[in-house]
């Protein structure tokens, strides 16, 4: 008969068969994007824990471990001003917010993109896409209008 262990994660309960975990393996049994931020609920006074993807947590201490996810802020430069981003990818919408407000009827934009993550480092961002961000990525957004 196994004995299962029990923590929540984003407020949701789960079961885990060993005492100890990874914080990677509590991203994939919550459903948190890899690259977000997770933390262990400080208990009484302790201070909440930043836990590492590699770190393990004992499941076997009193009590059910509480975990959260909050996506990691990165800095995105967006026709050479900073914004903060807490998203792992952006659309070509957003970008055009970011660089203009709401876009024109009459504009047609085109996008580049420079000092991207590895599996996007440059190239072009077109409508209906999106691609993932990383801290200090660099975005070029012009409008051109159409007649």
């Amino acid at each position: 008969m196994s004995r299962f262990y029990h923590l929540m994660i984003n407020g949701a309960n789960y079961k885990w068969e060993e005492p100890l975990i990874q914080g990677s393996q509590i991203k994939q049994l919550g459903g948190i994007e890899p690259t977000a931020n997770l933390y262990l609920q400080g208990k009484g006074q302790q201070p909440d824990e930043l836990i590492a993807d590699d770190q393990q947590v004992d499941l076997s201490n009193p009590g059910i471990e509480k975990f959260y996810s909050r996506a990691q802020q990165v800095l995105i430069i967006v026709n050479s001003r900073e914004h903060a981003w807490n998203k792992t990818q952006i659309s070509y919408d957003e970008l055009i917010a970011l660089a203009f407000g709401h876009p024109a009827g009459n504009m047609a934009y085109t996008i580049t993109y420079s000092n991207g993550p590895e599996v996007n480092p440059e190239g072009f961002v077109v409508k209906g896409q999106v691609v993932v961000v990383c801290n200090k990525m660099n975005f070029n957004v012009t409008g051109t209008c159409q007649s």
